[in-house]
């Protein structure tokens, strides 16, 4: 889940279960909820017209820059393993696309937590000594 900002919510299922059949299911569904803002004149509804993400994951890391929401790792139900594509969900064309793939790790990314930085660039104290960075992605 991951708040736009301004008045959307976006949620993506990860995995569904089936009560009846006791059976659980990867599930791609994206949703997004709008909140009622006073400034706005809206009032809330749900919007299920979202495309289906690219991997079906639960446990991720969300983050958004600019129009785009990112996700990043999580773990598949279905697999039983982490998910190592990361993809983006452009908010403006409402579709999903491959950023990149993380690089294989033994623990897998399964659990993922998604926090934005801003780092002085000239800031001497800071340390670089325990960061990996990945397609231009710094990952401690």
């Amino acid at each position: 889940m991951v708040f736009d900002g301004n008045d959307t919510i976006y949620i993506y299922a990860g995995c569904s279960d089936d009560l009846e059949k006791g059976v659980k299911s990867e599930d791609c569904s994206v949703y997004s909820y709008t909140c009622s803002l006073p400034q706005t004149g809206l009032t809330p509804w749900w919007d299920r017209g979202h495309h289906a993400m690219l991997h079906s994951r639960s446990s991720t890391g969300t983050f958004i820059l600019g129009q785009r929401i990112y996700v990043v790792g999580g773990k598949s139900f279905d697999r039983g393993d982490g998910v190592k594509q990361v993809e983006y969900y452009n908010m403006e064309n409402r579709r999903w696309r491959h950023a990149f793939n993380l690089f294989e790790d033994n623990d897998g990314y399964g659990n993922v937590d998604c926090v934005k930085l801003r780092v002085p660039e000239t800031n001497c104290a800071f340390n670089f000594s325990d960061f990996i960075v990945y397609e231009k992605w710094v990952m401690w």
